[in-house]
């Protein structure tokens, strides 16, 4: 069964999105951040392109490493992000395209 959630934040694309800007904001590029995290550079790239959801457990490794919670990552939720990213990610994710 193929989980697609009805709201749009929590849509593939929505995700790859925060995960993009995020990981940008971190300063971090795409392939060094999969091996971080534990996933191939293709993998990564797929989560970041809204072509495929994101595993649980690698997007663990990404919250417990930087200190990025799930409810962002999954539900668009900005609240527990640490505060020196909040608007470095907010201006990325303005100047993506939707």
């Amino acid at each position: 069964m193929n989980y697609e959630p009805r709201h749009p934040l929590q849509s593939r694309q929505e995700i790859g999105r925060r995960l993009r800007a995020t990981r940008e904001a971190i300063g971090v590029k795409s392939g060094e951040m999969a091996e971080m995290v534990g996933v191939t550079k293709q993998a990564w790239s797929q989560y970041e392109a809204g072509n495929r959801r994101p595993d649980l457990t690698p997007m663990l490794a990404f919250s417990d490493r930087f200190n990025i919670s799930l409810d962002w990552i999954y539900k668009g939720n900005p609240a527990q992000l640490p505060y020196t990213l909040t608007n470095q990610i907010a201006q990325l994710l303005a100047a993506m395209p939707d």
